[in-house]
């Protein structure tokens, strides 16, 4: 069988796979926005407001500036030695993502650069210039980011190990990463409130959603544009965003939930441990911090008697063994989410929940 034919059958199998995901899935919430060939999608008529992009995983993706081997983000002449004129026509059909740009600077540079080299100007021909919100730096000054821009697509990988200054290909730090962790939803809620206090797109391209329930529900709620997927994770993700807004919450009710979900999933670790009567104090952040800390401070006594003997190996172990199942999970359930919630609407220029309510609903009217 020639090549072509075997990307003509593997096209039309993909295609048929893709219609009978859609009509399986729930009808009324998330629809699958795919593009059987490069990463550019249109939404489909009707679409709800978040929307799930399949992308086939052997796609192809061209960066602007210098991202790999270490090297940061650089918007200077030398990208014109391979940023063709075909590539720039490309690029104005399909739409601009700056990657990496770690200062105000560099995106404006990049944006100057796109507009005197090769013609790209934001809104001419439907072209759309979006940034990569990867950085601490995306996030922190969200609000003057996405005026450079017209909207974000939220890079939750490199996000969550900018932020937790981590490396998930690293097996002496990969337990430090975690999408969940309260700095890294904070860079994402920020980035999220921004584009709505703007009234910009705002897509979430990463691990993220695939990874972690919770996060999938976090950025249903708070009000994401559009989320990516891989095909194995394709319809659970729908499922997800289709019971997440089936609750109805809005942002003011968002850390409530996220409390709710950490205890809840708490719960069920400490009973599986064999733990029902701690399971009970999971709702209560001062009593389960105090029997976290309690059992810490015993296993650190146990240590502390048994160092230099036959049993400090057997101590570390345990030690270890239960800061790793336990640690995050307590102060993820203990922790003030609401707070977070309120420090990001802040961080975004919003005072209320009633202003990010009225923008993300004029975000809708307009993206629609």
């Amino acid at each position: 069988m020639s090549i072509l034919i075997r990307r003509v059958v593997t096209l039309a199998l993909t295609l048929v796979t893709l219609t009978l995901l859609a009509a399986c899935g729930p009808s009324n919430n998330v629809r699958l926005i795919y593009n059987t060939n490069t990463s550019a999608v249109l939404p489909l008529p009707g679409s709800p407001s978040v929307a799930v992009v399949m992308f086939n995983d052997e796609r192809t993706r061209q960066y602007i500036g210098e991202r790999k081997d270490g090297s940061v983000f650089t918007a200077s002449s030398t990208i014109a030695d391979w940023f063709s004129r075909s590539l720039a026509d490309e690029l104005g059909r399909q739409g601009v993502q700056v990657s990496f740009a770690s200062t105000l600077e560099q995106a404006r540079a990049m944006r100057g650069y796109l507009d005197t080299v090769h013609n790209l100007r934001s809104g001419e021909d439907g072209l759309k210039i979006i940034l990569m919100s990867e950085l601490p730096s995306n996030a922190i000054l969200a609000r003057q980011f996405i005026q450079e821009f017209d909207g974000f697509s939220i890079g939750s990988n490199d996000m969550t190990q900018m932020v937790l200054a981590t490396d998930r290909d690293n097996s002496s730090l990969s337990h430090i990463y975690d999408e969940e962790d309260p700095a890294v939803v904070w860079a994402i809620l920020v980035t999220i409130f921004s584009g709505q206090r703007f009234g910009k797109k705002v897509g979430f391209c990463g691990q993220g959603v695939a990874n972690s329930e919770v996060l999938r529900g976090l950025v249903a709620i708070s009000g994401i544009t559009s989320a990516s997927v891989v095909p194995d994770t394709y319809y659970r993700t729908k499922q997800d965003f289709a019971a997440a807004e089936a609750l109805n919450i809005s942002a003011s009710g968002l850390g409530k939930w996220l409390g709710e979900q950490h205890q809840a999933k708490l719960v069920k670790l400490l009973e599986a441990a064999g733990k029902a009567d701690v399971a009970k104090l999971a709702s209560d952040p001062a009593k389960i911090r105090a029997w976290y800390d309690a059992e810490t401070a015993r296993l650190h006594g146990e240590l502390r008697d048994s160092l230099g003997g036959s049993r400090e190996n057997t101590a570390r172990k345990a030690l270890k063994t239960f800061r790793a199942t336990f640690h995050k999970p307590v102060i993820y359930a203990a922790w003030n989410w609401n707070e977070t919630v309120e420090d990001a609407l802040h961080q975004a220029g919003f005072a209320t929940f009633e202003e990010q309510a009225a923008a993300l609903a004029e975000q809708r009217k307009k993206l629609a």
